[in-house]
C-alpha cells in the first residue's frame, strides 16, 4: 500500500522527519503540541480570506549523545487549507535544528537557533536577528536561519556571538490575504504628474531583490550583565533588516494633460510588489530593574542603513512597567510607551506599514489569574499620531491535564482610511484555540 506518494511535499517531508526522530525518542527527551483553531471574521471581503479552521503541530526532540554534545530538532507544520494564498495551505519549517557543544562556561550551537534579546512585550527594538512570517503582522513568527551561535558565561554576565552565512528572507502576505492592503491611496503626485491608482488593486509578487549583499554573512553580538540588580544588555547586529522594503511596479492605462500642464496617468489594477532586502547596522541596549512588585523595562536602538540614502537612519525606544497588585500577584498591569524616529518619515514597505503604529504609541494590558489553571488578559494599543486603536481580550485555561482552550477577540479601530490600520478595519476577529500537549 503506497502512502507517501499520496501526500503533498510538505507532509512527505514531515512524515520522513518523524521516521527519523521517532527512533531517537527511545533515549531522547521528546514532546510536542497540536493546536486546532477556528478564526471567525465579522465581515467578509470579496477575494480575501474568510472565517476558517487551521491546524498547527510542533515537535521538540533533544538527544544527548555525551555530556558535551547534544542534538536538538524542532520541526513544525501549519495547515491552512482554506486560505486564498496557496503558499499558506501547507507550511513546514524547522523552528530549531542544531548541534550543541558545551564545555565549562562555553557553549556553541551550530544550526538554526531561536534567540530573543528583547525585554518588552509589544514593540521590540531588539528583534533584529531573525526573519519573520508576516502573514498576520500583529502575530509575528520568527524564522531562524542556519548559523553559529557561541556563548561565554560568567557568574553575573555572559557574551554571545552570532554568525549567519545566509539569512532567510521574511515571508510577506500574498494576494488573497486579509493582511495585504485591500485599499491604497487614491493618487500620488510627482514632478507635475498625478498617478491615479485603482480603488481595488490586484497585487502580485515579483522576484525579490537583494541590496548590498544584505542576507550574506550577518553577524551580531550581545553582552549581558546583572549590575547590582540592574539587568543590562548591549547588542550589535549587522545584517538584513527583518522587514523588507517594497517597490511597486505599475502599468499606465490612460494618460491625459490638463490645461495647467499637469499630466494625469491612470494606473491599471494589476500592481506588482517587489520585496527588497537591505542591510541594517543596529546598535542597542536593554535595561530591566525589578524591585518588590514592580518591573521597569527599557529597550532602544539606533539603526543605520547600509548603501541607501532615502531613509539612512532610525532610532527606537520603548519604556515599560509591569506592576503586580496585592500579595497574591494574580492581578498584573503592563504599561508600554514606544517612540520611533525615522529620517525618511515612513517604513518604506506597503505590506508591513503596520509597524508605523509604534512611531508614538501607548499600550496598556491587564492580566488576571483566576487560579493556577485559568487566566484572562485585556489590552489596548493606541497610536497617538494616527489615532489608530487595537483592542484585544483573551481567556485561557486548562480543560484536562494535557488540553488547554483559549478564547480571544481582536478589534481594530483605524483613525482614518490612510492610517497604518486604515486597510484593516474589516479584520475584526474572534478565535477559539484548542491545544493538546503530548
Amino acid at each position: 500500500m503506497k502512502i507517501l506518494p499520496t501526500l503533498n511535499p510538505s507532509m512527505k517531508f514531515l512524515f520522513s522527519l518523524l521516521l527519523f526522530i521517532l527512533p531517537l525518542s527511545v533515549h531522547a527527551d521528546m514532546y510536542g503540541q497540536l493546536g486546532l483553531n477556528y478564526n471567525f471574521f465579522s465581515q467578509d471581503i470579496a477575494g480575501r480570506d474568510g472565517s476558517r479552521p487551521q491546524a498547527r503541530i510542533s515537535l521538540h526532540s533533544k538527544e544527548k549523545f555525551t555530556d558535551r554534545l547534544t542534538l536538538k530538532l524542532s520541526p513544525r507544520y501549519w495547515y491552512d487549507g482554506q486560505a486564498e494564498a496557496k503558499n499558506q495551505h501547507h507550511f513546514f519549517d524547522m523552528e530549531e535544528a542544531y548541534i550543541q557543544f558545551e564545555k565549562d562556561a562555553f557553549t556553541a550551537k551550530l544550526g538554526s537557533v531561536q534567540l530573543n534579546w528583547g525585554v518588552t512585550d509589544g514593540f521590540d527594538p531588539a528583534a533584529v536577528i531573525h526573519s519573520y512570517v508576516f502573514w498576520n503582522p500583529l502575530e509575528l513568527t520568527a524564522l531562524a536561519s542556519p548559523g553559529l551561535h557561541m556563548q561565554w558565561g560568567w557568574s553575573d554576565s555572559h557574551l554571545e556571538l552570532l554568525v549567519v552565512p545566509d539569512k532567510r528572507s521574511s515571508m510577506l502576505p500574498q494576494q488573497g490575504s486579509r493582511w495585504l492592503p485591500s485599499e491604497i491611496i487614491d493618487e500620488i503626485s510627482l514632478n507635475n504628474r498625478v498617478f491615479l491608482l485603482p480603488d481595488q488593486p490586484n497585487f502580485y509578487y515579483l522576484p525579490g531583490v537583494e541590496r548590498d549583499k544584505a542576507t550574506q554573512w550577518n553577524m551580531g553580538f550581545r553582552y549581558y550583565a546583572n549590575l547590582w540588580g540592574l539587568e543590562t544588555g548591549l547588542f550589535f547586529f549587522d545584517g538584513a533588516a527583518p522587514t523588507p522594503i517594497t517597490g511597486l511596479v505599475i502599468t499606465p492605462t490612460q494618460t491625459a494633460t490638463q490645461p495647467d500642464g499637469t499630466e494625469l496617468i491612470t494606473i491599471g489594477n494589476q500592481i506588482g510588489i517587489q520585496p527588497i532586502d537591505f542591510r541594517l547596522q543596529t546598535t542597542g541596549a536593554t535595561l530591566v530593574y525589578n524591585f518588590e512588585s514592580i518591573i521597569l523595562r527599557y529597550s532602544g536602538n539606533y539603526q543605520h542603513t547600509v548603501g541607501r540614502t532615502s531613509n539612512p537612519w532610525m532610532h527606537s525606544h520603548v519604556l515599560g512597567a509591569e506592576i503586580s497588585w496585592f500579595s497574591s500577584g494574580r492581578y498584573t498591569t503592563i504599561f508600554e510607551h514606544s517612540m520611533i524616529n525615522r529620517s525618511g518619515g515612513g517604513s518604506g514597505s506597503l505590506v508591513t506599514s503596520i509597524s508605523q503604529l509604534f512611531d508614538r504609541s501607548y499600550m496598556i494590558a491587564m492580566r488576571y489569574e483566576l487560579n493556577d489553571e485559568w487566566s484572562s488578559l485585556i489590552s489596548l494599543l493606541y497610536d497617538d499620531i494616527h489615532n489608530d486603536k487595537v483592542y484585544q481580550a483573551t481567556i485561557s485555561g486548562k480543560l484536562e491535564d494535557a488540553l488547554r482552550v483559549e478564547l480571544s477577540w481582536l478589534d481594530i479601530v483605524p483613525g482614518g482610511p490612510l492610517t497604518p490600520l486604515g486597510s484593516y478595519n474589516r479584520n475584526d476577529r474572534a478565535q477559539i484555540l484548542f491545544t493538546y500537549f503530548f
